[in-house]
């Protein structure tokens, strides 16, 4: 089992996010492994799904850098847009991104549920500076 590698006291139990997809959740911090193949699999079968964007949530965002809890290796850090200088962290080598609590619910509010593995690309980053 894998140690969270947020708050490094709890383990990532096996989970769905919104019983939609798989994913991790750490037994502590409520923060969630998703990895981008998992998100991207279930899209691809429900290309129709539209996310319910009126959530009310908590956020936390992790401001040190944090390490891959599959990998030990640093995470990079992606702003979700140019309004919001929130950022998710994301594994490239093992394509997983960590979303700290509430962050989940963030990204359905700013209706990027449903763009997850956009905002990981670097087209998407730039064109965050540009605007």
């Amino acid at each position: 089992m894998m140690k969270c590698t947020s708050c490094n006291a709890g383990e990532l139990v096996p989970s769905f996010i919104d019983g939609l997809f798989r994913a991790h959740t750490c037994s502590h911090c409520d923060g969630n492994w998703i990895l981008i193949e998992d998100y991207v699999a279930w899209k691809e079968r429900n290309p129709e799904f539209t996310f319910d964007d009126n959530v009310s949530y908590e956020v936390d965002d992790t401001r040190n850098a944090i390490l891959c809890p599959a990998t030990g290796t640093i995470m990079r850090k992606f702003r979700l847009s140019a309004t919001n200088e929130h950022r998710i962290d994301y594994s490239a080598v093992v394509g997983g991104v960590w979303l700290d609590k509430g962050e989940w619910e963030l990204l359905k509010e700013e209706g990027l549920a449903g763009s997850l593995n956009a905002v990981l690309t670097t087209q998407w980053q730039r064109n965050i500076r540009i605007n």
